[in-house]
């Protein structure tokens, strides 16, 4: 039970990671 609410959360670390990245390769492309 506490691996897996581990797993999600490190799930959600690199899905907010993979936003930043997209939002700074937009911001550079303007």
């Amino acid at each position: 039970m506490l691996t897996l609410y581990r797993f999600e959360h490190r799930a959600v670390q690199l899905k907010n990671i993979t936003i930043e990245v997209i939002i700074i390769l937009v911001f550079l492309k303007i």
